[in-house]
């Protein structure tokens, strides 16, 4: 079974990530978020992703049929807005990266 997958986060660290979901044939890459829309809108190209979004409250309303979202390298609101506006009611499964 297919999983769509959304990653948050598309910079640098992102391609490691991205890399790894490419070689699994489980693994549908749904959707890209990012706050910087030039890097956002080349990764999006890169990857043939053509959902893409600069905010991630407006991607998680926008696409309820996600089944997965990775959050890479972010601030500590983007995942708090991924919990709260509807991934543990969506049943997602959320995989988190952060500067160590």
């Amino acid at each position: 079974m297919e999983r769509s997958l959304a990653v948050i986060g598309v910079g640098n660290i992102a391609n490691n990530h991205i890399s790894g979901y490419l070689n699994n044939p489980n693994v549908e890459l749904y959707a890209f978020c990012d706050i910087n829309e030039e890097r956002l809108k080349a990764k999006g190209a890169h990857h043939g992703v053509t959902r893409l979004y600069t905010s991630a409250e407006e991607m998680v309303n926008a696409l309820p049929e996600l089944d997965a979202v990775d959050v890479i390298y972010v601030m500590f609101s983007t995942p708090l807005i991924c919990s709260s506006r509807g991934a543990i009611t969506a049943f997602w499964i959320v995989s988190a990266e952060a500067p160590g």
